[in-house]
């Protein structure tokens, strides 16, 4: 029950960190001409990393759900 009520927490901080992840790449800045290509390819594999740490917590989520019923 304390993981569960924990896990909520974390899945609104990761989902937060996906989202400004996706703003950030949305950015039009990051890809005007003279900006460093690796900065861009940077962010995306730390998205990546992001969205699979959420995905891991999300099915965590899923299985403590599922023993609490």
């Amino acid at each position: 029950e304390k993981e569960l009520n924990a896990i909520e927490g974390k899945i609104a901080a990761q989902e937060a960190a996906v989202a400004e992840l996706d703003e950030r790449l949305a950015s039009g800045d990051l890809y005007k001409v003279g900006t460093d290509p690796s900065v861009a390819k940077g962010l995306q594999k730390e998205r990546e990393a992001a969205q699979k740490a959420l995905d891991a917590t999300y099915t965590r989520w899923e299985e403590l759900e599922a023993l609490k019923e």
